[in-house]
């Protein structure tokens, strides 16, 4: 289906911070779910339990200093297909932003 359109139809530049998060929440070593909390930011629109675009776009500022703002726009629209979810959850987060997610 279209909500799991594969990142390397995306920019490259998409692929390549996803897959910079991905290596380093592998290398952690840290359970996913205590890296996904660190992410989440209380009170930044977050809801608990998933992560808002802000949580999403800070994240990836931190691996790609001068994303492009228009290249997590279109990331968040695949990571959060349903445009009335609250956010990223953990299942989502898992699947996109850890090591064994979607290639």
């Amino acid at each position: 289906g279209s909500s799991t359109e594969p990142l390397r139809l995306l920019l490259p530049a998409a692929v390549r911070v996803v897959g910079r998060v991905r290596s380093a929440v592998g290398r952690s070593g840290r359970p996913f779910d205590e890296v996904f909390r660190g992410f989440c930011r209380p009170g930044n629109g977050s809801h608990g339990g998933s992560m808002s675009r802000g949580d999403l776009s800070r994240v990836l500022s931190t691996f790609e200093p001068g994303l492009d703002p228009d290249v997590v726009q279109r990331l968040w629209r695949i990571v959060v297909p349903d445009p009335t979810a609250h956010g990223l959850d953990f299942k989502a987060f898992c699947q996109w932003l850890c090591p064994g997610g979607v290639p």
